[in-house]
């Protein structure tokens, strides 16, 4: 039996300009495979409404990448203003049957399948102000599922802040998933990250 699909939009964060790495860092090799194709190989069977991957209209070989058969591409012309344009750029282009936003940075190549399977099923759709973040070890981490409550703050957020303050504002609604999972703590944004995350993968 196929597993339910769940009324939700899966966006993936993908527009980042890589200044603390030096080099377009979701083209960088997790053994032997571009990171941003490690992500999305990971993602493409998670049961949801749609797929989206936003990026920076300039990287043309990240846009390779993305299969179009398991995600739409949407572009971010406002990528210098960080990431808040990136997810005012991919709520914009979500269905509007969608009940939530689950947001994946794709600079996180660790998260499990299972901890976004979790996500999903720790959100109720029917209560479209819940928003759904995952715990390891007491610490809150990425990825984050923001309900369609939200959408008009959504895309407004400004610059670089993320969905951080409204997360804040709306403390009464976080739902906190405990995960068995470190990814959720672990981004790859310099060098020594990058040589961590192929040590954390058996490429000593």
């Amino acid at each position: 039996m196929a597993p339910a699909t769940f009324p939700v939009t899966l966006i993936v964060l993908a527009a980042g300009k890589s200044e603390r790495m030096g080099e377009s860092k979701l083209l960088l090799p997790l053994n032997g495979t571009p990171m941003l194709t490690v992500v999305l190989n990971k993602l493409k069977n998670i049961p949801v409404l749609e797929k989206l991957v936003v990026v920076n209209p300039a990287e043309r070989k990240l846009r390779t990448l993305i299969d179009p058969t398991h995600y739409r591409l949407v572009l971010n012309p406002d990528y210098e203003e960080g990431l808040g344009a990136s997810i005012r750029y991919g709520v914009w282009a979500s269905r509007d049957t969608s009940r939530g936003y689950l947001f994946y940075l794709a600079d996180m190549p660790l998260v499990t399948p299972e901890t976004v399977q979790k996500l999903l099923e720790g959100f109720d759709s029917a209560h479209p102000r819940n928003i759904v973040v995952p715990v390891f070890n007491g610490k809150r981490g990425n990825p984050v599922l923001v309900g369609r409550a939200y959408r008009e703050r959504l895309l407004n957020i400004p610059g670089d802040m993320g969905a951080r303050q409204i997360i804040q504002e709306a403390a009464e609604h976080v739902v906190e998933i405990p995960v068995n999972d470190p990814g959720i703590l672990w981004d790859v944004d310099t060098k020594a990250a990058y040589q961590e995350t192929l040590n954390k993968l058996g490429r000593h």
